[in-house]
Order: structure tokens, then C-alpha cells, then sequence
């Protein structure tokens, strides 16, 4: 997980266990391969994930539309390429 979101493992680590101790994850072996670790949201992490995705939704929207002048598909293609761009240079 922490390779693909480009963060520090220790960091990473750290974080899960604040959210863990928050109750907003779960952490768990993964029955198939019992050297591997699971994280799963909690139902009260889930809501907090969704009001989360909410409010990005509404803040791009928010952001159109105060902002004509860019092109918010273009923009879209845009921001992909540079993603894809920056997971060839990782690779």
C-alpha cells in the first residue's frame, strides 16, 4: 500500500494505527496468505470515507463552476496523463 500511494511505510504504518485506534479500520490477517495484512474500513470509517467523497464532489463542482475558463474534461484527461505519467516513472 504504501509503494502505491508513494508514502513512507513507517508513516503509512502510523496512520493506520491511528485510524485502528479510532475504530475506523480494521486490520487483519489475510487467510490466504497469513503473511500478508488486511485493512478493512469500519462502518463508521466508511461513513467518514463517504462524507469525505461528498465533499470533493461538491468542492470540484464548486470549482467548475466558478471557473469557466477551464474546461473540466480537459482538465480531467489532463490530471490522468500526469498520474499515468508519474506510476511509468515509479514502475
Amino acid at each position: 500500500m504504501a509503494a502505491s500511494l508513494m508514502l513512507d511505510p513507517s508513516l503509512l504504518a502510523r496512520t493506520v494505527r491511528q485510524l485502528e485506534q479510532r475504530q475506523l479500520v480494521i486490520r487483519f490477517r489475510d487467510p490466504a496468505d497469513q503473511r500478508s495484512l488486511r485493512i478493512n474500513l469500519t462502518p463508521a470509517g466508511e461513513q467518514i470515507a463517504i462524507a469525505i467523497k461528498k465533499t470533493l464532489i461538491d468542492w470540484w463542482h464548486d470549482f467548475f463552476a466558478a471557473h469557466p475558463e477551464v474546461n473540466e474534461q480537459v482538465f480531467t484527461n489532463q490530471l490522468q496523463q500526469v498520474y499515468l505519467a508519474l506510476q511509468e516513472k515509479r514502475d
